[in-house]
């Protein structure tokens, strides 16, 4: 399970600070940003789709995508063994052409506009040396089970499907009832003058005592000057 808070928008102050020797041309720093809260429906930090994969789309879908991959698994793309009978660029080009086929409901003109439109990102996803179906088809770290295989590029061609074909509208960052708006003026006044180290016990996070180091659930904050230190034991009237 990750952090299911994602940036939605970032609203920066209109001026810039100072030229620096980490930024020569200056800075625009962060006035508001805009999180998007993911509400974690079905158990993971992405139940809304910010990216897509296979289980944000339709169950029958990917049922008749994998089914039609079965086929053409037998009949052209793969051997016996395994082994790719066609280049990598060929056989990436099939399974998306065929998912598209049922993605648009066997209809030509729809399943032609998107392999024209998405030609290249296609062929770059097929074969590209960083992230792409390349080790998979060719079989780099061995040959898993058939179903399996087929099951993992059926998901992985419908997800892309689902994300590059996607409304902008539709995309979670508007999905105002998940925001959550965090005001960066209000905060560093709070960090500066109200918020107590869990270390020392003092309230404020001044120059003089570094930056503020917290824990990674978030829920303790203190100088960096007293990194290392035992915790401050917690006043009387909070212990009674």
């Amino acid at each position: 399970m990750h952090d299911p808070h994602t940036v939605a928008f970032e609203i920066k102050y209109p001026w810039k600070r100072k030229p620096c020797k980490l930024w020569p041309k200056g800075y625009r720093a962060t006035f508001i940003t805009i999180w998007h809260v993911d509400p974690e429906k079905d158990g993971t930090d992405d139940s809304c789709g910010w990216f897509k994969r296979a289980r944000h789309g339709d169950e029958q879908m990917l049922a008749r995508i994998k089914k039609d991959f079965r086929f053409d698994f037998d009949h052209g793309w793969f051997a016996e063994d395994g082994k790719p009978r066609l280049s990598t660029i060929a056989i990436g080009l099939g399974m998306f052409r065929v998912a598209a086929w049922e993605f648009y409901n066997h209809d030509r003109r729809r399943t032609d506009r998107f392999m024209n439109e998405y030609l290249y990102d296609i062929i770059s996803f097929s074969e590209n040396n960083v992230d792409s179906l390349h080790n998979s088809i060719v079989g780099t770290y061995g040959f898993p089970d058939k179903e399996e295989r087929i099951s993992y590029f059926a998901a992985i061609v419908y997800g892309c499907l689902l994300r590059w074909t996607q409304p902008w509208y539709k995309h979670p960052r508007w999905h105002v009832w998940h925001w959550r708006i965090q005001f960066h003026p209000w905060q560093n006044l709070k960090r500066r003058f109200w918020d107590r180290c869990s270390k020392c016990g003092k309230r404020g996070f001044k120059p003089e005592h570094g930056s503020a180091v917290g824990n990674w659930s978030g829920t303790e904050i203190w100088h960096s000057t007293c990194d290392g230190q035992a915790q401050a034991a917690k006043p009387d009237k909070e212990a009674a």
